[in-house]
């Protein structure tokens, strides 16, 4: 289900299984944890794994929420999101503000300052920034745009400001599901969307 790489070179994969596997720069499986009565084991259904700038290991799980990882032993701290020990995590990104940004399926999007635990939660209708709750992907662009893909189009903010990356109409590709998003090295947004393959330029702000 998810896959990533750590600052060693090594590889980390999460299966829909309920297992976490380590991989080293060599190519060799050098850890293996799996979901188990432990409630400290890790979660089961892992969509996304990310390491943050801190060297710590999240992970993101669509039955059981997030949780904080020991690379070495696998004993997970679950992180409750507004009392909601169970939302169905989707994607989680890092900014350059020491912020993990978490996207959720029906919760909305949440905002946890890595060093104080901190929480904010953004939800459709709250301060004009959200559409639509279910969120399949994050993408942060160069600009340092965090970019939502929900089930009702793409939606930017401005990470330093926390409001909308532009003044009009915020939300591109409205009433349509978006799946997918990548930056090309030109920082065009790429966009995988029901309607098809479509590209964004956030600079002069053209969808094609």
């Amino acid at each position: 289900m998810s896959i990533y790489k750590d600052r060693d070179g090594g590889l980390g994969g999460g299966t829909d299984s309920a297992v976490l596997y380590g991989i080293s720069p060599d190519g060799k499986i050098d850890r293996h944890f799996e979901n188990s009565s432990d409630p400290a084991s890790v979660p089961s259904t892992i969509m996304c794994i990310v390491e943050d700038s801190r060297g710590t290991m999240w992970v993101g799980s669509y039955v059981h929420g997030l949780a904080k990882v020991d690379k070495q032993t696998g004993k997970c701290r679950y992180v409750p999101l507004k009392n909601l020990p169970g939302s169905s995590i989707y994607d989680i990104t890092e900014d350059a503000y020491g912020n993990l940004w978490i996207a959720t399926m029906g919760d909305g999007l949440f905002c946890m300052e890595i060093d104080s635990a901190k929480i904010v939660d953004y939800q459709t209708g709250d301060y004009g920034y959200l559409i639509n709750n279910w969120i399949t992907c994050l993408l942060r662009s160069r600009k340092e745009l965090l970019c939502m893909a929900t089930y009702d189009g793409l939606v930017c903010l401005d990470l330093e400001t926390r409001k909308p990356a532009w003044d009009f109409d915020y939300s591109i590709l409205t009433k349509h599901v978006i799946y997918s998003l990548y930056e090309d090295a030109r920082g065009v947004i790429w966009i995988g969307a029901a309607p098809g393959l479509l590209c964004y330029n956030p600079y002069n702000k053209e969808l094609a």
